[in-house]
């Protein structure tokens, strides 16, 4: 499955017409490739980025084939954008409970329906890296972050819940569950109070997570994380272990070496007898 058109970078926008609209496509190819055809098919052996379903598709229709595409797993996370060119309120419910993802009224202007599309595209694929429980950005966003921030002076904490497999065990699933999700609300106040503007927290998984900050803020933010963490949580037998690593060394320009690094210092910081919440720092 592939989200760009093999022969260029330009994201490929699958239409779904019934009459030729030149117009139309004149727009669409500006920023996007596109693949007209009559009906979404059964099964597609290629994932567009977006599906746009025109406004000569029979409304009926348009909400049949969008039931069907978000009824299989290889398919339901491809948002479809539908355009109408009628303001009907009934619509509206019947649109959401099939699954439709962006409503556009017809006729508008150029601007209005390419910002629709990269609206519904951006919310789909930030969706789509989001930690399902959480909601904070996943591995992809994170591995990006870093890419984005290596050119400068970061701070990379990395927080990992000791004894949380043994806790999930014991207490189950649901309760393991409020454990992460309490962590990211503590970690997430934590770094709002404290941190700066542009700092960043993702959820690489499981009870892992990542902070990239100023450095001049980590030693407080990784204090008050162990702090507020064993306040709450040191009764139930849980503590975190927080590794703080700086980028400021040219060796830690390349991703592969900071995980490296990362792993050697959470070694460490488990190696350290203690049943509190642990920093260790390069």
């Amino acid at each position: 499955m592939f989200t760009h058109s093999p022969e260029s970078e330009k994201p490929l926008i699958l239409v779904v017409q019934q009459t030729s609209s030149p117009a139309l496509s004149n727009v669409l190819s500006e920023k996007y490739n596109i693949k007209l055809v009559p009906n979404i098919p059964p099964q597609l052996y290629f994932s567009p980025a977006c599906i746009l379903i025109n406004a000569d598709v029979r409304t009926s229709d348009a909400f049949e084939q969008t039931k069907r595409l978000k009824s299989h797993f290889s398919t339901m996370t491809i948002p479809v954008l539908l355009a109408r060119r009628d303001h009907d309120e009934d619509d509206f419910e019947r649109a959401v409970a099939a699954g439709i993802d962006g409503y556009l009224l017809f006729p508008c202007s150029k601007q209005t329906l390419l910002a629709h599309i990269a609206v519904t595209i951006n919310r789909s694929l930030r969706d789509l890296h989001a930690n399902p429980l959480t909601r904070l950005p996943g591995a992809a966003t994170i591995y990006q972050q870093l890419k984005n921030r290596m050119i400068g002076n970061a701070a990379i904490l990395y927080i990992d819940i000791n004894q949380f497999k043994r806790y999930n065990d014991i207490y189950g699933f649901d309760a393991g569950n409020k454990i992460i999700v309490e962590t990211a609300e503590l970690l997430a106040h934590v770094l709002l109070r404290h941190g700066s503007p542009d700092d960043f927290l993702g959820h690489i998984g499981g009870d892992d997570f990542l902070i990239l900050t100023n450095p001049i803020h980590s030693p407080l933010i990784a204090h008050t994380i162990c702090q507020r963490f064993d306040a709450v949580h040191h009764n139930a037998g849980l503590s975190v272990t927080v590794t703080s690593l700086t980028l400021k060394k040219e060796k830690l320009r390349t991703i592969p070496y900071i995980a490296q690094k990362i792993a050697t210092l959470m070694r460490q910081a488990k190696n350290i007898k203690s049943t509190k919440s642990t920093w260790v720092q390069e």
